[in-house]
């Protein structure tokens, strides 16, 4: 028998097996150069869809072990699977740009890795990604039959985008707001128009880009405002413009984007698109409430800045006082027919005090899980002044006086 093997008989790396991709072994496209045996394998589009499916299973598991607001154990091992996932998005979209792919595809890998950058907390993926969806991807345009170039259907999140893109602005820039503008004068109408745009030929034309071209509209208003309260330092109408309700409409839900995208189970196995179970989270949504929470964030540290200046102490309701009310009630608690009557009538409440500070340094949270702004001011306000004051104290900024509850003394620097 002879010792040597003819070379058909030596086994193949893994990676060239006929009939099987695996896809952690693809090679990048920047990195290969081309010269790489299989390193232009992400600019075949049949290689590209199946590694949008290989990535989505890496994003599920992801989700599965580490569901949204969470308690997380293993925070370093968490980052660690995020910055993986956002390496993978980014090659895929250099197999996307390196072929000029400008289709539903493609602006839904860049629409994802969008979302998951601002999820993951990566502002410079942020802004490369936006840098090339808008408006390259959302403007991209075909022949049609007759030979003239017509304007390929919006998606349904280029709203939702291009509000990202201009909040991203106010928060790096922030407070400046010259780049905010400077990209609120460069895109597109048909992105978002302005309220006066409906008079235009341009609107007229591609308003059948956006279902409701004046949702579009309000959209365009609202991040106005919202600028502008920024700018005048208005934190009372700021908290108002900054809630979740007054954005959610601006963005589609879940059930109404594989809809409008016409997507269905068929067409997420052969397409690469996002799983079901995957879409049950509205990434859109949530990316959206992390920049805006961001911009509370940074106009919550200037106002605190303008009230330490002005205001010698806070006198505010203990959140104990109300609680133990609200116990009461709830809970039964043995009491006399006229007391019980009395708590009915008249249940306690934060102070003016409390609802204003958690109003100017807009306190309340962005979770779904808070229905109302009601239900803020009326049962969490005094829970979340007192969180925010204990937080200053540990800093050193305010002290609480001795003997007296809810009384909050300011450290002058």
């Amino acid at each position: 028998m002879s010792k040597s093997k003819s070379i058909s008989e030596i086994p193949q790396h893994r990676v060239f097996e006929p009939g099987k991709r695996h896809m952690e072994l693809i090679a990048s496209v920047s990195r290969s150069s081309g010269l790489e045996k299989g390193g232009d394998a992400l600019r075949d589009f049949k290689v590209q869809e199946e590694y949008r499916l290989f990535v989505q299973s890496k994003l599920d598991g992801y989700w599965k072990r580490y569901p949204p607001r969470s308690a997380v154990d293993d925070l370093k091992h968490k980052e660690e699977t995020e910055a993986n996932l956002l390496i993978l998005f980014r090659k895929l979209r250099e197999g996307i740009l390196s072929t000029q792919r400008k289709d539903s595809f493609a602006t839904e890998v860049y629409e994802t890795s969008l979302y998951l950058s601002i999820l993951f907390r990566s502002p410079s993926q942020t802004t490369s990604i936006l840098s090339y969806l808008l408006p390259n991807l959302y403007l991209a345009s075909k022949p049609s039959k007759s030979g003239a170039a017509t304007f390929v259907p919006l998606s349904p999140n280029a709203l939702s985008t291009s509000l990202l893109s201009l909040l991203n602005h106010l928060i790096c820039a922030y407070p400046s707001q010259s780049t905010f503008y400077a990209q609120l004068q460069d895109l597109p109408p048909v992105l978002l128009p302005c309220s006066s745009a409906h008079k235009s030929d341009t609107f007229s034309v591609n308003s059948r880009s956006y279902a409701d071209p004046q949702l579009a509209v309000a959209a365009h208003v609202w991040i106005r405002e919202l600028a502008r309260c920024l700018r005048g330092r208005n934190y009372a109408q700021l908290d108002i413009l900054s809630c979740r309700e007054a954005f959610v409409q601006f963005v589609p839900s879940t059930s109404s984007d594989l809809k409008h995208s016409g997507a269905t189970a068929n067409h997420s196995k052969h397409s690469g698109s996002p799983s079901t179970s995957s879409q049950a989270l509205n990434l859109p949504l949530e990316a959206l409430c992390i920049l805006v929470d961001s911009l509370r964030a940074k106009a919550r540290a200037t106002a605190w800045q303008v009230l330490r200046r002005a205001y010698r102490e806070f006198i505010c309701t203990p959140p104990s006082h109300v609680t133990a009310s609200s116990a009461s009630v709830t809970l039964g608690t043995p009491s006399s027919r006229s007391e019980e009557k009395k708590d009915h009538a008249c249940p306690a409440a934060p102070s003016s005090t409390t609802t204003w500070l958690a109003r100017s340094l807009a306190l309340a949270p962005l979770s779904p899980s808070v229905s109302s702004r009601a239900d803020v001011q009326d049962e969490s306000a005094a829970l979340l002044v007192d969180r925010w004051l204990t937080e200053r104290c540990a800093a050193g900024e305010v002290r609480q006086k001795e003997g007296m509850a809810g009384r909050w003394v300011v450290c002058k620097a």
